[in-house]
């Protein structure tokens, strides 16, 4: 992984974990390796100091990996679902 990728990630995790805040990653692309190492390390790091990662995708696959995923259309929410 790219060192700024981590830099970004530890960034984020930092800021969440000690102000108990949300951290946010805007990224344009998170296809392939490169992003799904930065959500790997998003997730292990938010299950170990009990954050919560939120991501925003058009990408399926993505989605498919969170525990909880909200469908939404036109600003309205579709569907909940809990993995």
């Amino acid at each position: 992984m790219c060192p700024a990728c981590i830099a970004t990630a530890a960034l984020i995790v930092a800021g969440a974990t000690s102000a108990g805040g949300l951290g946010a990653l805007v990224a344009k692309n998170l296809r392939g390796k490169t992003g799904a190492e930065i959500i790997d390390l998003l997730a292990s790091l938010a299950a170990e100091h009990g954050a919560t990662v939120i991501v925003a995708t058009h990408d399926v696959g993505l989605a498919d990996r969170a525990p909880r995923r909200l469908a939404m259309r036109d600003g309205r929410l579709l569907a909940a679902v809990a993995a």
